[in-house]
């Protein structure tokens, strides 16, 4: 409910605080549902800034939180939530624009106690890193930070571990999802 102009005040206004309260850094969520706070041609404009997913604020959050803090001289790191699309399982508000959308009703996605890509797919990995990629070629970031990347629930990759061990019958389901996280996190 912010003019762009008010908006980027607060952000001045919150980048002053930290640094006077003597802090060096600041980790800032740019990506919470499988959208973006940034102009991405990956993801939509997230719902949490407009109040409806795909609609631009009219001004670059991330951009102008790195240049607030290039000028306090603060670090800033990236957070991003990389396999979470919706805390809850309605799925009617996700745009045409999230690249989410074209996999509701797949196993790419899962809708159950929320909306989540599937960490065993292919697919989602290359979101995934795809939308990492976008942020530290486009943005002089000091990091990147990954929360939720643990499996959202117990059924979401079992298609998939069967197909596996089918090949690898000596892994374990742990192992296997060990080792799905582990190559997103290396990628």
């Amino acid at each position: 409910g912010k003019s762009s102009e008010d908006g980027k005040r607060i952000i001045y206004s919150m980048v002053s605080n930290v640094d006077e309260l003597g802090f060096n850094s600041i980790l800032l969520q740019v990506r919470t549902f499988s959208d973006a706070i940034y102009p991405s041609l990956i993801f939509p404009w997230s719902k949490t800034i407009s109040g409806k997913e795909g609609v631009s604020c009219g001004y670059d959050i991330l951009g102008t939180f790195l240049n607030a803090c290039k000028r306090k001289n603060l670090k800033l790191y990236a957070w991003i939530n990389p396999y979470r699309i919706r805390g809850d399982s309605d799925t009617s508000d996700i745009s045409n624009s999230n690249p989410a959308f074209q996999y509701l009703g797949t196993d790419v996605v899962e809708v159950n106690d929320g909306v989540f890509y599937n960490p065993a797919r292919e697919e989602s990995r290359k979101i995934i890193v795809d939308g990492v990629e976008e942020v530290v070629k486009n943005y002089d970031i000091d990091g990147v930070i990954f929360d939720d990347y643990f499996y959202p629930n117990t059924e979401i990759d079992l298609e998939e571990y069967e197909k596996y061990q089918q090949e690898h019958p000596k892994v374990s389901l742990d192992t296997f999802r060990f080792n799905q996280v582990n190559d997103l996190i290396r990628r």
